[in-house]
Parts: C-alpha cells; sequence; structure tokens
C-alpha cells in the first residue's frame, strides 16, 4: 500500500543514520563512565577533598528529635524516594523496550535508559545534597563522600538531559557545543578532585556549570517559547513546558535560598525538578505511542496485503510464503478445490452473482476445514488447503462435508456449479511443497473431468 511507503523511508533513513548515532552515544556513554570512575577514585584512595559546599560534619546528632528530622528534611526524603525508584524502574523498562519495537526505533530505548537515568540521579543529588544524610554522617571523610557524590550527580545531570534532547531529535542550534562544554568541565572537575589543590578552585567549576546550565536553559526556553502555548506538536509543548517552568521554580527557589530558608529553596527547586521529569516523561510516551501505532499500521498493511479481500480467506501471497516455509512430511496434507460453472454464471447471471458463488464456495470451505487446516484462495475460482498432523479420513470427511454444503446451498441457477477437488500426502516422491501442489492439483483434475 501507497500509505507504507513513509514508514520503510523512514526506517531507511534511520538505518542510514544509525552508525553516526550509535557512535556518538558509545563514545559519550564510555567517557562518562570513564570520568564517573575517575570522581568516584578518590573515595577508594581515602583521599577525598573539601569541597566548597562541605560543612562541618555530624551537623546533625544521632539522638536528634525525630519529628524535628523529619520536618527540616520531608520534602527530600519523599522526592528521594520517588525519583530512585521511578527511575530504577524507567532504566528496568528501558532494557526491554528495544525487544517490543522495530530496529529503527531502537533509539526509544536509548531514550527510556537516559530518561530512568536522569530521574534516577536527580534523586542522588537531592539526597545528597539536603541534610537528610547527615543523621548518618560520623566523620569528616563521610561528609566529604556525600558531598562528593552530590557534585559528581549534579554535574551529570545535564550531560544526560542533553542526551536525552538530542536522542529525540529536538534540533535546537547549540546543543552539541553546550554537550562539549558540559564534559569539558566534568572532566576537569574530575581531574581536580585527583590533584591537592585548594578548595576555592573547585567554585570555579561550580560556577562555570551553573552558568552554563543557565544559558542552555534560557535558549532552550527562549528557542521553545512560542511552542508553550501554540505547539508544533505534543513533544514540543512538553519541552517548552518542562524548561519554562524549571526555569521559573529555579529563579524562585535562589530568592527563597537568599532571603527565606534553606528548607523552602529545597522544596521549591524538587518542584521545579519535578515538573521537568514530568514533562520529560511525557516527551518519550509520546514518542512511543507514536512508534506503537506506527507499527500496528504497518502490521495491519502486512495483514491486509496477504488476505483476499472478496472472501476474507488467505490470498496467494500468503499461500506462497506459506509452501516456502512448509516443512514436507508424512502429515502433511495438501487440499486443493476448484469451483466449476463460473464462467456460466458471470455470462448468465452477471459478475454479481458470480463473486456470491466465490464467496459462498470460500465460507464453504473455511467451514468444511475449520480446525483441520489454513484455508487460501490461490486463483479466480481457486483454493487450497494445507494441513499438518492431518490423517486422511479426516480430510476425506472434510471434501465430503464441502461438497454437500456447497451443493445445497447453491442455488444460482441451472448449470453444473460444483467444487472439484483434490488433495494430496506428503511421503513417497512428494518430497517438496510443489511436489505436493502438483499431486494434489492432478486428482482435483480428474475429479473435475468425472464430475
Amino acid at each position: 500500500p501507497k500509505r507504507a511507503g513513509p514508514s520503510r523511508a523512514a526506517g531507511a533513513l534511520y538505518r542510514k543514520e544509525e552508525p553516526r548515532v550509535e557512535r556518538y552515544f558509545k563514545r559519550k556513554n564510555l567517557a562518562l563512565a570513564a570520568l564517573l570512575l575517575l570522581g568516584l577514585l578518590p573515595i577508594a584512595l581515602g583521599r577525598v577533598p573539601e569541597l566548597p559546599s562541605s560543612g562541618p560534619a555530624g551537623a546533625l546528632s544521632p539522638v536528634m528529635d525525630v519529628r524535628l528530622y523529619l520536618r527540616h528534611n520531608h520534602f527530600a526524603i519523599f522526592f528521594s524516594v520517588i525519583t530512585l525508584f521511578v527511575g530504577g524502574v524507567i532504566l528496568c523498562c528501558g532494557g526491554y523496550l528495544g525487544r517490543t519495537v522495530r530496529t529503527y526505533h531502537r533509539k526509544w530505548r536509548q531514550a527510556g535508559l537516559l530518561l530512568g537515568a536522569f530521574i534516577f540521579l536527580s534523586g542522588v543529588w537531592v539526597l545528597t545534597d539536603s541534610s537528610v544524610l547527615d543523621i548518618f554522617v560520623a566523620t569528616a571523610r563521610s561528609g566529604r563522600i556525600v558531598h562528593l557524590l552530590s557534585f559528581l550527580s549534579f554535574m551529570l545531570l545535564p550531560l544526560l538531559f542533553l542526551s536525552f534532547l538530542r536522542v529525540m531529535e529536538f534540533s535546537v542550534w547549540g546543543l552539541r557545543v553546550f554537550d562539549a562544554l558540559l564534559m569539558l568541565n566534568f572532566a576537569c572537575f574530575v581531574l581536580l578532585t585527583l590533584l591537592p589543590v585548594p578548595k576555592g578552585v573547585y567554585f570555579f567549576s561550580l560556577l562555570a556549570h551553573h552558568a552554563l546550565i543557565f544559558v542552555l536553559m534560557l535558549m532552550l526556553g527562549v528557542r521553545h517559547a512560542r511552542d508553550f502555548f501554540c505547539p508544533q506538536s505534543k513533544q514540543r509543548q512538553c519541552l517548552a513546558r518542562g524548561v519554562l517552568l524549571f526555569m521559573a521554580c529555579s529563579a524562585a527557589a535562589l530568592v527563597c535560598f537568599l532571603f527565606v530558608s534553606r528548607q523552602v529553596y529545597a522544596a521549591v527547586y524538587g518542584v521545579g525538578f519535578v515538573l521537568l521529569i514530568w514533562y520529560m516523561i511525557r516527551i518519550l510516551g509520546y514518542i512511543i505511542l507514536a512508534a506503537y501505532q506506527e507499527i500496528v499500521t504497518l502490521d495491519m498493511y502486512k495483514e491486509l496485503s496477504c488476505t483476499d479481500v472478496l472472501t476474507g480467506l488467505k490470498n496467494r501471497n500468503a499461500f506462497i510464503q506459506a509452501q516456502q516455509e512448509l516443512k514436507v512430511n508424512g502429515r502433511t496434507c495438501l487440499v486443493v478445490a476448484d469451483l466449476n460453472g463460473l464462467k456460466q454464471i458471470n455470462d448468465s447471471l452477471g459478475h454479481r452473482q458470480g463473486d456470491e458463488a466465490i464467496r459462498r464456495a470460500a465460507q464453504a470451505v473455511q467451514q468444511a476445514f475449520s480446525g483441520l487446516g489454513e484455508c487460501y484462495r490461490i486463483g479466480g475460482d481457486e483454493f487450497a488447503v494445507l494441513c499438518q498432523g492431518a490423517d486422511e479420513p479426516a480430510v476425506q470427511r472434510a471434501i465430503a462435508a464441502l461438497k454437500q454444503s456447497y451443493g445445497q446451498e447453491h442455488s444460482l441457477g441451472p448449470g453444473e456449479h460444483r467444487l472439484a477437488c483434490g488433495y494430496a500426502f506428503g511421503g513417497g516422491g512428494k518430497t517438496t511443497p510443489e511436489a505436493l501442489f502438483d499431486a494434489a492439483d492432478a486428482m482435483m483434475y480428474a475429479d473435475k473431468g468425472g464430475r
């Protein structure tokens, strides 16, 4: 069908671009994994640096008031638990997503993994950046480890976000530049953690990271501001709303940090993350839904291409494909049937009545061989039935029932209008589908001549 053309073209286009896309993500994932391992190396070596956000270890006593602890950290605890769980679930789903879609939709699996990692790391960042873990911090070293994990997760978040945008094919100028700059800044930070540098040096890396995120979000907000109310697509609207609402919450969080309290700042910032994550999930959902609908459409067209429109039986294309896949043995049977007198019906009563005769014959074949084999219309008035695991008495009974049923129901005027049938089982010299068909066809013509 003509409508299936764009899908095939899209598949061919992705397969052509696939090596480049795969190389990009492979290289970036390897680089991120290597940098993350290097970032965790100071923990293994026992030389965790003191970072700008590091505070006094053991700020909260292990015997503190539980109600006071929960009141100060209830939002961070709730946010961390939800995001860690949801992120883990999406990561698992993304791992299996590629098995349920076509080859040229393999990128949705990559998008699921990126989204799951982004959500999971946002939970890690809020957990380590808040005072939730202070109750478990007993030494200065353990406090530094918590802050190092906070820095690493915060550095990774925009890199995963950019990868998500690229795999979703959002064409925004400068994404590659920001991707490279953020990766470079992350690499510099990791290298600094391995060197004995003053605490203030890390501040410049943190400042550069915040500046890059701010400019990136501003650029995305300006680029997609129009899509907030008048979207070109649902995906672009979700991106616009997620980015702009995140920017609004970030600005409000900064005000709260300067003039209110750290707890309110964390809550407002968390709301921004929740909104951004929600719209990222919706983007992926719309894309997966579109891919699924395309798969269903392609399957429907494939089914139509193998179905005879007049009778509803499988057509000659399906029969040829079944023959190619058929393994002939002694329990394999092929039945062929031919409608006698169709030309007389067409000449005397018209082609509409001829079509009706073919439909009745197809219905009779379907009823007679129901549960015994697969029925096909292989020509104008020719039918075939492929049976696997059938015995000869059952086939003979079905043929007798077929002739009797069609003879009783058919009343389209004078003339000899009946079904001639022949069958053949595998074995002997009939070891191929072609030999099986020739033997059944010869028997059918003998039946037609014998009347």
